[in-house]
């Protein structure tokens, strides 16, 4: 997770821990909820089998583009619908 945020295990829940300028704000989530996180990745994450979620849109001449790629970690599906 980025390092202005951090999610710890407390007594089964999750406590995500977020800083930002002036403060700190503890979250207490229930265990079974789940955290995403995004952070930059290496191209080579992309290949063949793996799982991918993009948000697309078309362009001037109607191709889909996108600026990001998600994956899932660990060969996890990326998270979404």
């Amino acid at each position: 997770m980025a390092r202005w945020a951090k999610v710890t295990e407390v007594a089964g829940d999750r406590v995500l821990t977020v800083r930002f300028p002036g403060g700190e704000r503890r979250i207490t989530l229930p265990g079974d909820v789940v955290v995403v996180g995004q952070r930059l990745g290496e191209h080579a994450l992309v290949h063949a089998g793996v799982q991918v979620r993009i948000f697309a849109r078309p362009d001037a001449n109607g191709a889909l583009t996108t600026g990001y790629v998600y994956t899932g970690e660990n060969g996890a599906a990326p998270p979404g619908r």
